[in-house]
């Protein structure tokens, strides 16, 4: 006697099929998917680690720099100050404006 298939199984079965092979794969793909995401939020992570470490490096180079130069700006700025009494105080000797010396005449 040959095998009859119920008509409703018809309908039913290959719906079932299909449905248990898209969950498989979407099963398989989401592991895949989250075992992925993970190593890559591990990855960024400690890019951005790697990252903030150089910030801090080439924040101290630039605060040194920066000191440097503004100590240097000091010392030009002290040895302006000293140049321009020493010429007003010449200018007090000989009797001329310090006003001359300083703005020009």
């Amino acid at each position: 006697m040959p095998f009859v298939i119920p008509f409703w199984l018809k309908i039913v079965g290959p719906i079932a099929a299909l449905a248990l092979l898209i969950g498989g794969v979407m099963a398989w793909g989401g592991h895949k998917y989250h075992s992925g995401y993970g190593d890559g939020v591990s990855a960024a992570d400690a890019k951005w680690v790697a990252a903030g470490e150089q910030l801090k490096k080439d924040a101290a180079k630039s605060a040194t720099k920066a000191d440097d130069a503004a100590a240097n700006r000091l010392a030009d700025h002290v040895n302006e100050i000293a140049a321009d009494q020493a010429a007003v105080n010449q200018a007090e000797k000989e009797g001329r404006s310090p006003l001359d010396v300083l703005f020009g005449n």
